[in-house]
């Protein structure tokens, strides 16, 4: 409720109900990177507070206390960049 509140999207299915805190990144519309932490109770999200920082790569994370379960990337969104020759007109892809 929190996150439709503030306008974010819910969180990932793949991390509902896992472990005592969940961490997961977010792209605004602006193109600016937000992290969301979710845990059980205050102590589960003070447990973050020493390994969280050490993740800085990931995408997403599942903790246990402060034991880190599980973690994972986001895919990359897929973006078609065209090559072109110096002649101004497409390569065609190598077969």
């Amino acid at each position: 409720a929190a996150l439709a509140r503030a306008g974010l999207p819910p969180r990932a299915a793949a991390l509902t109900g896992r472990g005592s805190a969940q961490v997961w990144t977010l792209a605004r519309e602006n193109g600016a990177a937000l992290a969301v932490a979710s845990a059980q109770d205050a102590d589960a999200l003070r447990a973050l507070l020493r390994p969280l920082p050490h993740y800085g790569a990931q995408s997403w994370l599942v903790f246990e206390g402060s034991r880190m379960l599980e973690r994972g990337v986001w895919p990359a969104p897929g973006r078609l960049i065209p090559v072109v020759k110096s002649s101004g007109r497409p390569a065609r892809p190598a077969e």
